[in-house]
């Protein structure tokens, strides 16, 4: 199967794709724990112990760091994507499938990928992303493929 699309990135795609990437992908599961952790670290609070407020002003430290440092790789990743889009001159985008490999060439980059070398992918929502360990190797918008191209696709990598 050939198949080939162009599409225009905007900055709301761009935005979309990053957001959906970081909470489905990167924090993934940790989302949960860290609720859990801040009912805990509630429920501690108000609960007499030996310990006295040792332990519950440690959790709290705790999940507020952890809290801290999400915030704080979410905003450093919505800046790393609109540097990203502000250098593409023309934010059009062209991707070609074929039985060897998937190319991506945009104004400012330009990637061949063969398909024995993507290990994973993941369905978040409007976007698949295929990845190589935990890196992204690139995040495709659903709305542009066909859908016998994402099945395609879906049959060249493995889940």
């Amino acid at each position: 199967m050939n198949y080939s699309t162009t599409y225009t990135v905007s900055e709301a795609l761009q935005q979309e794709s990053l957001k959906q990437y970081f909470f489905k992908v990167m924090l993934g599961k940790r989302r949960y724990a860290l609720v859990l952790l801040v009912i805990f670290s509630v429920t501690l609070f108000f609960t007499p112990t030996g310990f006295g407020m040792v332990l519950p002003v440690t959790l709290s430290s705790v999940t507020l760091v952890c809290s801290l440092m999400w915030v704080k790789a979410y905003f450093s990743l919505l800046k790393h994507g609109q540097v990203q889009l502000s250098l593409m001159g023309d934010a059009e985008v062209k991707v070609e499938l074929d039985e060897t490999e998937l190319r991506y060439q945009s104004s400012v980059s330009s990637r061949t990928i063969p398909w024995d070398k993507i290990e994973s992918m993941k369905d978040i929502g409007s976007f698949i992303v295929l990845l190589k360990g935990k890196t992204p190797l690139v995040s495709l918008p659903k709305d542009f493929f066909a859908a016998e191209a994402r099945e395609f696709i879906q049959a060249k990598v493995p889940q």
